[in-house]
């Protein structure tokens, strides 16, 4: 009934019907109330039929007319499968689709620069709806919910600098160490014949890199017996309850602001709850206290080196740095985590992929408990024509991100999209693009080896003036982490599949396995012998 002259059919007979009885009871009011209501959905969905700037842009009507559309691929009964939806539309409707009544999607690798644009003069604001933004929650406060351009670059260059390639170089000592510890459970796990779930350990792994990163201070996830499991699966599930928050906002919105309280009734009560957010302003806090103090680990809080002379008094608080703590956290942790462990797995499911990798490695670490330096390992085409690869299909970020340009009409293949609109592209679509990369599911790296001009269709991090502010530290984790394991470990894979425990059967902007699966577990055989 969602077809706007069946509605109004509808609501003209009921108000005929209405003001020809005298008598107004209870059933009549309600009568009133649901032309009413029919009334202003019709006009609704008229106006983004056929009034809407968008109703030029090819695509069903039904998701032009209606977010229904998105929640039942994205909802229910199809959860997290709109991104498989959007492929099909591209396939039928061509590059340029309206996926919904306020998005246009591009599948077109080429345009993907123009929604992420290089030059910072080319203003890209985020999209309230996509990011069910409400400026009292916390998470508001961070970069990554910065809706205004301007904003987010002022936010940005405040910690850019620590996060550049000279200052993650500076960090490398403390990489290696957490490595070290990493290295020293798995012999741990080799001595007691354990199994070894790759995804666990491997947000272990990153998780403690970016707090220490963040508070000189790390979680000590690496020494839990399950590793970082419990934490990023709560990160996970916040995500993934992000998707139905877009559709019921204020629901959503409303109980994050509520947490607080809800946490000091449960304690109130006696049920020991942590409070995370509260957790967070207090460490950001004593930073701020604190700022010439040095960390455990040796080297100064991001919060207390950053740089505040474009800020204003409002935005250097503990409360919004701690919004930036918790997205840092959460970026740094699942998306490199899973790289890894999705890299490692495709390395050990191909011995040819392994065998040369040892072969090129032993090139500069001679021995299986040689150091080894970042620049060593960046001159190395084969493992970085590994990790390129594995980049592409862990898909540590998967989903769309749109973007208003606000002050541009832009052309896709000749389609007008008018400036306000909200554009966006999925990385996983860009990344399984079978024009770009042949038999794109096939782990193959010899595809970016002596051709460079392929990484400039690679979007893990993003592109232009937004691009992820950790890719250095990311790609430091990952060839430091990596190198380490396969030229000290023998390593085989256990009862790990590829279609169960690694592909991506979901989208809620990180990638989403098969709920079965027990991760990517492997068993440490040994030491590679020399």
């Amino acid at each position: 009934m969602e077809h706007p002259i069946a509605i109004s059919l509808l609501s003209a007979v009921l108000l005929a019907y209405i003001l020809a009885t005298a008598d107004f009871t209870l059933f009549h009011i309600l009568l009133i109330l649901t032309s009413l209501f029919l009334t202003f959905y019709t006009y609704i969905i008229f106006s983004r039929l056929y009034l809407s700037p968008l109703s030029h842009i090819p695509g069903p009507r039904l998701a032009a007319a209606t977010f229904w559309y998105e929640f039942y691929y994205d909802i229910y009964p199809h959860s997290y499968r709109y991104i498989w939806q959007i492929r099909d539309l591209h396939a039928q409707y061509g590059p340029v689709v309206r996926i919904n009544p306020i998005h246009v999607h591009i599948s077109d690798p080429a345009f993907y620069e123009e929604i992420h644009p290089s030059d910072p003069r080319r203003k890209r604001n985020r999209d309230p709806w996509f990011s069910h933004y409400d400026k009292d929650t916390i998470l508001a406060g961070a970069i990554l919910n910065s809706m205004d351009h301007g904003l987010h670059a002022r936010r940005r260059k405040a910690v850019a600098a620590y996060f550049s390639k000279k200052s993650v170089r500076a960090f490398e000592p403390l990489v290696l160490n957490k490595i070290a510890k990493l290295v020293a459970r798995f012999e741990k796990a080799h001595a007691r014949q354990e199994v070894v779930n790759l995804i666990d350990a491997m947000n272990g792994l990153t998780m403690d890199m970016i707090s220490s990163y963040c508070f000189g201070a790390d979680t000590r996830q690496l020494d839990l017996p399950l590793y970082a499991k419990t934490d990023v699966a709560r990160m996970v599930l916040g995500v993934k309850i992000r998707a139905l928050g877009r559709h019921f906002p204020y629901i959503l919105n409303t109980a994050m602001k509520l947490n607080p309280y809800m946490v000091r009734v449960l304690n109130t009560l006696g049920y020991p709850v942590v409070d995370e957010e509260q957790q967070l302003i207090t460490r950001v806090q004593h930073v701020l206290d604190y700022p010439d103090e040095e960390s455990e680990e040796g080297h100064r809080a991001i919060f207390a080196t950053m740089d505040k002379s474009n800020l204003p008094a409002e935005e250097c608080t503990a409360r919004r740095l701690a919004a930036d703590a918790g997205a840092f956290i959460g970026a740094g942790t699942e998306t490199t985590g899973r790289t890894l462990a999705v890299t490692a797995f495709h390395v050990l499911a191909n011995p040819t992929t392994l065998t040369t990798l040892r072969a090129e490695l032993n090139t500069v670490m001679p021995s299986p408990d040689s150091s080894i330096t970042l620049p060593q390992l960046e001159k190395l085409p084969y493992l970085t024509a590994i990790l390129l690869e594995g980049l592409r299909l862990a898909h540590g970020v998967s989903g769309r991100m749109p973007r208003i340009a606000t002050q541009e009409v832009l052309t896709c293949n000749g389609v007008t999209i008018p400036a306000g609109a909200a554009v966006m592209s999925s990385i996983y679509l860009l990344n399984m693009n079978e024009d770009i990369f042949p038999e794109a599911e096939k782990f193959e790296p010899a595809r970016w080896v002596g051709n460079p001009g392929l990484r400039r269709h690679l979007y893990a991090f993003g592109a232009g003036a937004t691009m992820c502010l950790g890719m250095n530290l990311a790609w430091s984790e990952l060839y430091l982490t990596l190198a380490t394991l396969f030229r000290r470990f023998d390593i085989e894979l256990h009862s790990t599949t590829y279609a169960r425990d690694v592909k991506v059967i979901g989208d809620c902007a990180i990638a989403l396995l098969d709920p079965t699966s027990k991760g990517i577990r492997v068993k440490i055989m040994g030491r590679v012998k020399e």
